[in-house]
């Protein structure tokens, strides 16, 4: 890299995404396999979505 920043977030994902697909699913995907992210963008859209202001007043109800 030359002494540039290199963005390892991409990798990360990729590796903590194939972690729980093989606790979860039993299923080892190849780390280049696009599942992985798919599922990453997935997971990130649903832990912003229970961060929102609806389930905090999901959480007043009983």
């Amino acid at each position: 890299s030359a002494g540039q920043a290199v963005d390892v977030s991409e990798n990360i994902m990729k590796a903590v995404g194939n972690v729980i697909w093989d606790l979860t699913f039993g299923i080892h995907l190849d780390f280049d396999n696009d599942i992985v992210m798919y599922f990453c963008r997935i997971q990130q859209g649903m832990l912003s979505m229970m961060a929102g202001p609806l389930m905090m007043w999901l959480e007043v109800l009983p």
